[in-house]
């Protein structure tokens, strides 16, 4: 955890702004062992360099999340999952390579110095952007709410060099920021994860959080009528918790939380859509 980025976080769901009040260990500017603090809300411990803002804490998830929790979830995700998801869910040839690309156009020149990674299984888009913003000093922050997700996303990240990308144990639905602080945020196909009520939730956070002419860049899924698709949707999909929705719910969600779609690619079922601050 920077140190830097620390100081610019608060309490979940905007709360106080955190302190650092204890420090067991450091390198250089990063904190691998400490405390913050938080006057109302008490201590957040900072372990192997992640900064836990849900200690001892209990919440209500779907078994699509659960699954990120375990172990071979997190070594597998990336080589196994997300290097075909696209492909599967598309219909079509859709790799890492192509998705990069399409991540780049859309995304433009980022500016800031302070961006989200939400929900951020193994950082893949953090990992994309923080070399571009390094040159001016920004950050990546990775949030999840899986732990070793997390520590799958630090050991990627260290080992191509990365040294940029803040890493926080949390929820979509309560970020740690002020109002309208983040320069942007990303969201890698974990939108859907959240259900029809935690989208709801996250996109209204991620209104919140977003400064005045900031970006947020949502790959996600929608709707399919294909027999097989659809078939898979409604009977393993969804009763898992993951929800999907057309392009009109899914503007009405975008609307209702106060984002406005700025522009929107869609390849199969597969959707990139970025938004600002309505």
């Amino acid at each position: 955890m920077h140190r830097t980025t620390l100081e610019r976080l608060t309490a979940p769901g905007g709360g106080d702004p955190l302190r650092l009040v204890s420090v067991a260990r450091m390198q250089g500017d990063d904190i691998s062992e400490g405390a913050a603090l938080s006057p109302t809300r008490g201590l957040y411990p900072i372990h192997d360099g992640i900064l836990n803002l849900l200690p001892g804490g209990r919440w209500a998830i779907s078994p699509a999340q659960a699954s990120n929790l375990l172990l071979p979830a997190a070594w597998w995700y990336e080589p196994l999952w997300r290097t075909r998801a696209l492909s599967l869910m598309s219909g079509e040839p859709f790799s890492l390579e192509r998705e990069r690309a399409l991540f780049d156009e859309l995304l433009g020149e980022p500016t800031g110095t302070l961006w989200l990674d939400l929900a951020a299984s193994t950082a893949l888009y953090g990992r994309w952007l923080a070399p571009r913003l390094a040159p001016g000093g920004g950050e990546v922050l990775a949030l999840d709410l899986s732990l070793p997700m997390l520590r799958e996303a630090q050991r990627r990240s260290q080992a191509e060099g990365q040294r940029n990308i803040s890493f926080v144990l949390g929820r979509g639905e309560t970020l740690p920021f002020a109002t309208a602080t983040l320069d942007g945020v990303l969201c890698g196909g974990s939108l859907n994860e959240f259900g029809a009520q935690g989208a709801t939730r996250v996109l209204k956070e991620v209104a919140r959080a977003l400064r005045p002419g900031g970006k947020a860049l949502f790959m996600h899924l929608r709707t399919t009528e294909q027999p097989r698709g659809a078939r898979l949707q409604r009977y393993l999909l969804r009763p898992s918790g993951i929800a999907f929705w057309d392009r009109p719910t899914t503007n009405r969600l975008f609307a209702e939380a106060g984002l406005r779609v700025v522009e929107s690619r869609d390849a199969g079922i597969v959707a990139f859509t970025v938004l600002s601050r309505a």
